[in-house]
């Protein structure tokens, strides 16, 4: 039905432009310089009059389709590439289709299916109408491969076609395979009608979306690229696949097995390798799309955009205006350009769609979004934000936090990786907070302090073993600099003056940062103080191994996120008071039955004797919401997270 309306739209609109259907007049002979040339189709119908992201949008595909263009791309090279939920489709039904489907499926047949698949599927429901369970994207995608375990594609296409016949949470008049966007379908078929190819990169397993788009977005199977299911051979039993002959009377089916989620680089590396060559366009409404867009628009041959789908109408969808202006800052300065559903759609479902006022506001999950301190909070494949080059502690903290299983993005400074986090382009940041022997990470103290935005949700302690290193061939006693992190420094004071006292120290944004500029340099009179790995990644030589003070030399690493946590052992909050306030704060402390475990002092900046601190304070068995409210109900002070903490042994 949604796809017959484009269809006759479409149809009467080349009519009244006078467009031919074959190939507009890009290539006709008969355009001249100075003639107003019939263009391709444009998008119109379901846009606002004035739209300006519209105006872009044709004034783009004018552009590229004109051969007199200097802007011109070839057929070949016109790749588009579309996210799906909340980029083509409706995302707040209450989640996502695939988390739907396989909710209902799996309640249905629960009786033949593990008792953890049927879990999942019930946390989806019992969310209905609030927030997106923590960490659910990893837990539903495993338990559906699961549940779809032994499957043909066939079988679970019908179950998904099933699913779309039924009625549109949240929504009167809709079906939830009619829950597209009008706009995007319209500009989805108008990039056709120009000769794009175009290809939907979706975190949605890619069997499902193909059933979902059937009979609206018609693009050929292999255009869909998504999340992975494993397959196998009814015969093939415990066979590999490189041992086993397909036989004549096989099908293929699900295997039970999830290959990770489709989801930031990932959705790059899908596209080079699926796809062979960089997109001229790409659409996007989140930060799991992020990736894809920079890709597209980095260093591009070709005129390329790349355009963020906002969810910030609250009357006609559940959409979340505040953030979405957040996230339209934060776009825009990354050189993406934003849609906005509220000002650029003239209609999203059509004129006879509703929304449900009886239902919740699900929207969009802002900043100051809640969940419960779990594992399963940070996912798998997380982006991770760090203090780098490649080499830091503060790599080795943030890969022994998330089992090496992150997407980690080494930052020049802290205040650049905690900024990632906060503005979606990573999930997490990874900072250094206090070691044993230089106390305080006092720049990296101020940086957190000056942020409202993020918050504590993990911490990891990890054991310092500086080392001593040059270039190789390096004779220690005839270096005369030392380079590292303030810190590293620190920490090696006294080992220094005793084994190297006329050696000058010089100071390094990080002790990984010394061993590069060591390596770059090759004097063998300059040496680094860093992690041992830096050693072999920076191809230096090993001159002297634990070099700080004392074996017991640890570092305390906070984990930050945008969305904050309860149900940790330990807390953390920002204090700005007069000095002769906080006695009372830390009786309030006790009063509340938790331990005070640091405390951090910074000048405010306004005013002699007035100081920012950032108090940690804890309870081994789990600091509930009523003690985060009792002192966080004190004046000046605000909660900045919890979190449960891991320690690296030596």
């Amino acid at each position: 039905m949604l796809k017959r309306r484009i269809r006759i739209f479409t149809f009467f609109c080349l009519i009244f432009l006078g467009v031919s259907l074959c190939g507009g007049c890009q290539n006709n002979p008969q355009n001249t310089a100075g003639q107003d040339p019939a263009k391709e189709a444009k998008v119109s119908e379901y846009w606002t009059e004035g739209s300006e992201v519209a105006a872009s949008l044709n004034e783009y595909l004018a552009a590229v389709t004109d051969e007199t263009s200097k802007d011109f791309i070839p057929t070949e090279d016109r790749i588009a590439v579309f996210d799906l939920d909340g980029t083509l489709m409706c995302e707040t039904y209450p989640f996502c289709f695939e988390y739907m489907v396989f909710a209902d499926y799996a309640i249905k047949n629960a009786d033949a299916l593990p008792d953890e698949v049927v879990s999942v599927a019930n946390e989806i429901t019992e969310a209905a109408g609030g927030s997106k369970p923590d960490g659910m994207s990893t837990r539903q995608a495993a338990a559906g491969a699961v549940a779809y375990k032994g499957m043909t594609m066939k079988e679970l296409s019908g179950i998904v076609a099933d699913f779309k016949a039924s009625d549109a949470w949240g929504f009167s008049g809709m079906t939830r395979g009619d829950a597209f966007y009008l706009p995007m379908v319209e500009l989805f078929h108008t990039l056709i009608e120009n000769d794009f190819s175009i290809y939907i990169v979706t975190a949605t397993e890619r069997n499902i979306v193909r059933e979902v788009i059937r009979g609206t977005l018609d693009i050929p199977p292999s255009h869909v690229i998504g999340t992975e299911y494993g397959y196998t051979a009814v015969g093939q039993g415990d066979e590999a696949d490189t041992e086993y002959t397909f036989q004549s009377g096989d099908q293929i089916v699900f295997d039970g097995n999830y290959y990770g989620e489709n989801a930031k680089t990932s959705k790059v590396d899908a596209i080079v390798r699926e796809i062979g060559q960089q997109p001229v366009l790409a659409f996007g409404n989140s930060s799991g799309d992020l990736a894809m867009e920079i890709y597209t628009i980095s260093g591009n041959p070709y005129r390329s955009a790349a355009f963020m789908v906002l969810a910030d109408d609250d009357e006609r969808e559940f959409g979340d205006p505040e953030s979405a202006e957040e996230k339209s800052e934060q776009y825009r300065a990354q050189g993406i350009e934003v849609i906005s559903m509220k000002n650029d759609f003239r209609t999203i479902y059509g004129e006879n769609v509703h929304k449900d006022s009886s239902a919740e506001n699900v929207g969009v999950s802002s900043l100051e979004s809640e969940g419960t301190f779990t594992e399963d909070f940070f996912a798998e494949n997380a982006g991770v934000s760090y203090l780098g080059p490649e080499g830091t502690y503060t790599e080795e903290a943030a890969e022994f936090f998330f089992h090496s299983a992150g997407n980690f993005m080494p930052k020049e400074t802290v205040e650049e990786a905690i900024e990632d986090a906060a503005s979606e382009i990573s999930d997490y940041a990874v900072i250094p907070q206090e070691n044993t022997l230089g106390g305080a990470v006092t720049n990296y103290v101020d940086a957190l302090l000056a942020r409202d935005d993020v918050y504590v949700v993990g911490e990891v302690i990890l054991p310092i073993n500086q080392t001593l290193m040059g270039i190789p061939g390096t004779d220690i006693a005839e270096i005369k600099t030392v380079c590292s992190h303030a810190q590293g420094l620190k920490q090696t004071e006294q080992w220094r003056k005793e084994n190297m006292p006329d050696a000058v120290a010089e100071e390094m944004a990080s002790t990984a940062a010394a061993a590069d500029y060591v390596a770059q340099e090759q004097n063998p009179s300059i040496a680094a103080i860093a992690a041992p790995g830096a050693a072999e990644l920076y191809g230096l030589e090993v001159l002297a191994e634990n070099v700080q003070i004392t074996d017991a030399n640890r570092t305390r690493f906070y984990v930050l996120s945008r969305e904050r946590v309860t149900g940790g052992t330990n807390a953390v909050f920002a204090v700005s008071c007069e000095a002769n306030r906080i006695d009372d704060i830390i009786v309030e402390i006790h009063d509340a039955e938790l331990e005070l475990v640091t405390m951090h002092d910074r000048p405010e900046g306004s005013a002699l004797g007035k100081y920012n601190y950032i108090i940690e304070v804890e309870n081994l068995d789990g600091i509930s919401d009523d003690q985060i409210n009792r002192i966080s109900a004190l004046d000046g002070i605000r909660w900045f997270g919890s979190f449960n903490t891991v320690e690296k042994d030596l």
